[in-house]
């Protein structure tokens, strides 16, 4: 029932109703497991958790975090408590598994390396093929986000058509998520109707399934679309409906990746005490350590937000950052004009651009070619 709703219908109520209890009897002592069945259980738990912030589900799950195995003990800590550490041992653990473990672990890691924002190519690859489509839409899911992570911008239409797949075979809620995916897609390139059309098909869906891991991400990212347009004061404050400046909320790691953004919008309508004041919150949580990503875009926040006399050498550093994609491109359209105001974004003047990192605006990308443009 609990599968069917979440999956199917979109609907969380019966996680809550069931899914505590069920975990109570499974992890009793000396009871069966039925198979992995309870790491399954606790999977459907993490993702009411996760979608919805409900705090019974968060409770539940802290609760049975030593009942259950060290995939799910490590997928709590990615949602919770997204230390520096968290992406290695994702790793490990990731190498350790085998074909013959059940779907549950597969879903677990996968799901790890999401909270992460970690692009893991070889960890999804290793699950492809495996389990039926219970695991392979993760898989799928997993991939659409990695080549977002990644600039791979000719892969936007693949989420769409995963889409459909997942709707034609019921699963609604995967659907939802790859329309969700591809509009970061479509935010990152600025074009905002194109946005504004997924929106008004999965906002409601989401509203109603109370779905605040979708809602914070649509408002990050009309305040993305907003910012690619250089309208920094509707930007500004799209970002802080999801958090104010200098407070980063446990359990949602998402608001870790807003840094730049934040951090941008603010510098560029003249609060530089709000920019100063966030990415302190950030050093407080080691933000910066949760993963390349989230290194790359506190560097690059850091040098939105310096001191004009210390702007010089805070950006050299943050260009010195390496991207997930490998390294950090100074050639035309990866960097945009700051409030410093560089004579252009060639590359002449590094230590006077921004450097965007992959949901860069469109204004200063160029537009995509007609193979798709990647990121160097």
């Amino acid at each position: 029932m609990v599968y069917a709703d979440q999956s199917h219908h979109v609907d969380f109520e019966s996680s809550a109703a069931l899914l505590p209890a069920a975990l109570d009897t499974l992890t009793a002592p000396g009871a069966d497991d039925f198979g992995g069945l309870a790491e399954q259980v606790y999977f459907k738990l993490l993702l009411a958790a996760t979608y919805t912030d409900d705090p019974w589900a968060w409770r539940a799950l802290e609760r049975h975090r030593e009942n259950v195995s060290e995939a799910g003990r490590l997928c709590l800590r990615a949602w919770t408590e997204p230390g520096p550490d968290v992406a290695a041992t994702l790793r490990a653990v990731a190498g350790n598994m085998t074909e013959e473990q059940e779907a549950g672990a597969a879903w677990l890691l996968l799901w790890t390396a999401s909270a992460l924002d970690c692009p893991e190519g070889d960890l999804w690859q290793r699950f492809t093929g495996l389990h039926g489509y219970a695991t392979q839409g993760s898989v799928a899911k997993a991939k659409c986000h990695q080549d977002f992570l990644l600039g791979h911008w000719d892969q936007a239409p693949v989420c769409l058509r995963e889409a459909e797949i997942a709707d034609e075979l019921g699963y609604h809620c995967n659907a939802l998520m790859f329309r969700q995916s591809y509009a970061h897609f479509l935010a990152g390139r600025g074009d905002e109707a194109g946005l504004q059309e997924v929106e008004q098909a999965i906002r409601p869906t989401a509203t109603r399934a109370r779905m605040r891991y979708v809602l914070d991400r649509l408002t990050h990212l009309r305040g993305l679309a907003a910012l690619a347009h250089r309208r920094y004061e509707e930007a500004y404050a799209h970002f802080c409906e999801i958090t104010p400046p200098g407070r980063l909320s446990s359990g949602l790691p998402w608001h870790h990746a807003l840094v730049f953004d934040l951090v941008t919008a603010a510098v560029h309508t003249g609060r530089h005490e709000d920019a100063r004041a966030h990415l302190a919150a950030g050093r407080t949580a080691r933000s910066a350590e949760i993963s390349g990503r989230h290194t790359f875009l506190f560097a690059a926040a850091t040098a939105v937000a310096a001191e004009d006399d210390e702007a010089d050498a805070v950006y050299r550093a943050a260009y010195a950052v390496p991207t997930p994609s490998g390294g950090l491109s100074t050639s035309p359209g990866c960097g945009s004009p700051t409030v410093r105001g560089c004579a252009d974004a060639t590359g002449r003047e590094p230590a006077r651009c921004c450097a965007w990192p992959t949901t860069c605006s469109a204004a200063s990308r160029p537009p995509p070619g007609p193979t798709g443009a990647r990121r160097s």
